[in-house]
């Protein structure tokens, strides 16, 4: 039982430096002018060109949603000129997102990016959650 134990422990000790956590390398739209609340997004794997990556989003919003809400998953590079993104709908009348997606990953991506997610309404054209993730 102790030989399991130990060798369990050295396993763990030498591959969780290599695990990937989606949530590391977060800050606030705020530092792109968008002073909005931070929505929960938790997501993996990293992204791969071309691959498909699943977002769940766990996040209560202040306003309603409408039938023109949707959430937005995007790329951008360096610059901030959008290198892709997926929109999914959102149901309106909804105050709590608790859903995953499936969100395409450009198929060139840039060596340096920002993943960024977002809940916008065309209707009222305006954001109200959103974060971005730095790679």
């Amino acid at each position: 039982m102790n030989g399991n134990l130990i060798f369990v422990t050295i396993f763990l000790l030498l591959t969780l430096p290599f695990m990937v956590n989606g949530n590391d390398g977060w800050s606030p739209c705020s530092i792109v002018s968008l002073d909005l609340d931070i929505i929960n997004v938790q997501w993996g794997p990293d992204p791969v060109s071309g691959a498909i990556l699943q977002a769940t989003v766990s996040q209560k919003i202040t306003n309603a949603t409408t039938s023109n809400s949707a959430i937005i998953f995007g790329f951008t590079d360096d610059f901030g000129r959008i290198i892709g993104d997926t929109m999914h709908p959102l149901q309106p009348g909804i105050t709590n997102i608790e859903s995953s997606y499936n969100v395409i990953v450009p198929k060139l991506l840039p060596p340096s990016y920002k993943f960024s997610v977002a809940i916008f309404d065309s209707e009222l054209d305006t954001a109200s959650n959103c974060i971005l993730f730095n790679r």
